[in-house]
């Protein structure tokens, strides 16, 4: 950014010197006298108030006038800069602009890519021993040695440093949607059963799931929903979304994870089930091949809408595995328990099953069988197990 100023800031710059210096005089200069309404100067010149803050007034908008064209300016500087910052390189818009250098023309690169040494790079070694006398000769290769006049013994083993990069790019920052898309497994499923005859019904079912496995942690987002019509009558209207974040402690297989749960149930006594945990799990095995990992910790669990509407303080024991049977076969099982900390005899069960299988000719077309599981010890008045087995496709992007 050029910081010579121009002539429209030298020229604001040279006004509000002036204003400053007249201030300052006139203030030396003017006797106020008590109990007036005038102000006297030594050349007894008297001037009204509302003239005087008139006068003020636009002293003072002149002096604002020069400070904010000022700051205008150099604002507009800056922001040329910025711009040509993050847009100057088309080939990277978001890194500075870098000064090329052609090694070329400087000597350093000869025909082969190699870096050739002179007598002039050499230049006077000093011999070993610090005796103060230098050594020469002629060009050295890479890992030649070079004689010293402290005797025959001694020589300098001169090694090439690696060329310095003709272009670097370092970037401090990321882009928030640059980590919404890289990194994440994401699918969709989708199932459909349907009859018509004596017996009118329609089944659906749906859900997603966004994952997104690092070195470091596991994030990963499940949503299910379920519906179903028997002869016009809604006879299941459900739905679930879990968030599930696990996060390695440095090189340990012990990780803390957080656990948030959301549960609707038409023909449940609740409006919405909400559970909040949090503790420490253990991974036995974490690759791509297999995974296995137990949980324990603590939280609570809330039905709103229920009849025991508030807060119930509980635990979580819970294990979760995955194992890549084959290049096209999946299978995965998970198992959390929420019972009481008060009665241990009052809890939750979830236990979920699937097994994918790759189909033929496709890399993200999957068949799901799933099987999921859902036991309340208190129902108050329903069932206390829900059961859902499904047949779906499975969509992978």
């Amino acid at each position: 950014m050029d910081l010579i100023p121009g002539d429209a800031t030298r020229r604001h710059l040279v006004n509000l010197v002036h204003f400053i210096g007249f201030r300052s005089e006139l203030r030396n200069r003017v006797q106020f006298i008590p109990n007036e309404r005038a102000m006297v100067l030594p050349s007894r010149i008297a001037f009204e108030p509302r003239l005087w803050r008139v006068a003020r007034l636009w002293r003072a908008a002149r002096l604002w006038r020069a400070v904010l064209a000022g700051l205008l300016l150099m604002l507009g500087n800056q922001a040329d800069a910025q711009m040509t910052w993050m847009f100057g390189d088309p080939d990277d818009p978001a890194a500075p602009p870098v000064t090329q250098v052609n090694f070329d023309e400087l000597g350093l690169i000869d025909a082969s890519g190699a870096e050739p040494l002179t007598e002039a790079s050499v230049g006077q070694l000093p011999a070993p021993g610090g005796l103060g006398s230098t050594a020469t000769g002629p060009t050295p290769t890479a890992s030649a040695a070079v004689p010293s006049a402290a005797g025959p013994s001694a020589s300098v083993v001169v090694e090439p440093e690696p060329l310095p990069l003709a272009e670097q790019t370092a970037r401090w920052y990321a882009y928030p949607w640059m980590w919404m898309q890289s990194g994440w497994t994401n699918s969709a499923e989708f199932g459909l059963n349907a009859s018509e005859g004596n017996t009118t019904s329609l089944s659906m079912q749906t859900g997603a799931e966004l994952k997104r496995a690092t070195d470091r942690y596991t994030f990963e987002i499940d949503f299910d929903y379920y519906r179903t019509k028997t002869s016009g009558i809604l006879t299941q209207d459900n739905g679930r979304l879990n968030l599930d974040f696990d996060r390695l402690l440095g090189e340990s297989r012990w990780s803390a994870f957080g656990k948030l749960g959301l549960e609707w149930n038409r023909f449940r006594p609740f409006d919405l089930r909400l559970n909040l945990n949090g503790g420490a799990g253990y991974h036995w095995f974490r690759n791509d091949q297999t995974t296995i990992v137990t949980r324990f910790g603590a939280g609570a669990s809330r039905e709103i809408g229920s009849p025991d509407d508030q807060w119930t303080p509980e635990a979580l024991f819970g294990v979760e595995a995955e194992q890549q049977l084959t290049s096209q076969q999946k299978l995965k099982a998970s198992l959390d328990y929420f019972p009481n900390w008060g009665d241990f005899s009052d809890y939750r069960l979830v236990t979920e099953l699937s097994w994918e299988i790759l189909l033929d000719d496709s890399d993200n077309l999957s068949l799901k069988l799933a099987t999921t599981n859902r036991y309340d010890s208190t129902p108050q008045g329903a069932l206390p197990r829900d059961l859902f087995y499904s047949m779906l496709l499975l969509y992978k992007f």
